[in-house]
């Protein structure tokens, strides 16, 4: 234990030094680096089938003769089998929760080529465009699939399946609700999403949270829908409640206990929620510039599960939530967002290197965390209390 410890504490002190937003690179070098980063993750892996996954990863440039941004696609490839193999865990100090490190963290590096520079060239802009919707649509596939599972949870469970940026779907034993989910699928996919949920709810209007598919099918099935803005014109229906004003005593959505603390992205309306479902108090602070307003929530209940965009100071999050009543790490789960936003610029697309590394969200040593559980799109996890 006190060897895998070690290792993971050298692996973060290398990149703390550039842990400060990720650094356009040419594909060259980007395929360097990866190269060196799975050259040192094969070495973790000895004499398992991941050490041939990434072996597979060790070819040199000059080796990709007739496509040079073919290793983008197989570097995400490879992660997604690697996933197959390891399903998310709590992330701890084991073996399996390093590994998931990982692999998550050599995700970063094919979905960091610098399509959006002025100077790309039209095949690294095709290449990233084909691998950013391949990789999109296998994660909705994931979910989709599970989400059509017959699955039966007991008490004090509560199942996340995450869809991409902050999309979330959250299922008790009695009600499913979806949270922020912009659904790039086709129809069928935001009907099927919409049939199995008790309500849903959007902290603010920026299109990565919400697509035109979803609130079609949202309004044809009639679901119960809180946001803070009205985001599609003459889209109304009954359900549909348009609320940006403080709700501290709770209100019933559909079953689903709901508290509303109004706040800013940047100058875009921004609800942070408190949702209470089959004994799951959950923390969704959106992307709220305005994180000293849950400090506000002081006298409140903690919460179970804490939602939170890992980019926007993650760390004043945890701040606000250690001040609530009955706080303890270890009874409070942690679901980290907003990883690799595929339309920002590199140095704004939120990295898993950044999440690990930067002190303002989960690389400060001197922090206690609640309970991380990293998932890539399309993944789920179980927790249990």
């Amino acid at each position: 234990m006190k060897k895998l410890l070690l290792i993971l504490i050298m692996l973060l002190l290398a990149l703390q030094s550039e842990a400060y937003d990720w650094k356009a690179q040419t594909n060259e070098e980007l395929h360097k680096d990866m190269i060196t980063f799975t050259r040192g993750f094969k070495k973790r892996v000895k004499n398992t089938i991941d050490e041939q996954t990434l072996k597979a990863l060790l070819k040199e440039q000059k080796e990709f003769s007739s496509d040079r941004y073919a290793w983008i696609r197989q570097t995400v490839d490879a992660v997604l089998e690697m996933e197959r193999r390891h399903l998310p865990v709590e992330d701890v100090n084991s073996n399996e929760a390093l590994l998931r490190r990982d692999m998550l963290l050599l995700l970063d590096f094919p979905l960091h080529a610098d399509n959006r520079s002025k100077d790309a060239p039209i095949e690294l802009k095709n290449a990233f465009s084909s691998v950013s919707n391949y990789y999109r649509k296998q994660g909705r596939e994931r979910a989709l699939m599970e989400l059509k599972k017959d699955v039966k949870l007991q008490n004090g469970e509560l199942q996340v399946i995450k869809i991409y940026n902050c999309g979330i779907i959250l299922r008790t034993v009695n009600h499913t609700i979806a949270i922020d989910v912009k659904w790039e699928g086709d129809e069928a996919g935001a009907l099927e999403i919409a049939s199995k949920i008790d309500a849903f709810f959007l902290s603010h209007p920026h299109k990565d949270h919400y697509s035109d598919v979803m609130i079609k099918a949202l309004k044809e099935n009639k679901v119960p829908t809180v946001l803070p803005k009205n985001v599609v014109a003459n889209t109304m229906w009954d359900e549909k409640h348009i609320i940006y004003e403080d709700k501290y005593s709770p209100i019933d959505i559909n079953g689903i206990k709901t508290i509303i603390q109004t706040g800013l992205q940047r100058d875009i309306p921004n609800n942070a929620y408190i949702l209470e479902m089959d004994g799951w108090r959950i923390l969704l602070p959106g992307e709220s510039g305005k994180y000293k307003r849950l400090y506000e929530l002081s006298s409140m209940e903690a919460p179970d599960l804490i939602l939170v965009p890992s980019w926007n100071k993650a760390n004043r999050v945890f701040e606000a939530v250690r001040m609530m009543k009955n706080y303890k790490a270890s009874r409070v789960f942690c679901i980290p967002e907003h990883e690799n936003e595929l339309t920002h610029t590199v140095n704004h697309r939120e990295s898993y290197r950044e999440l690990f590394t930067r002190e303002d969200r989960l690389g400060n040593f001197e922090t206690i965390y609640p309970r991380i559980v990293l998932l890539d799109i399309g993944e789920s996890y179980t927790l249990k209390k």
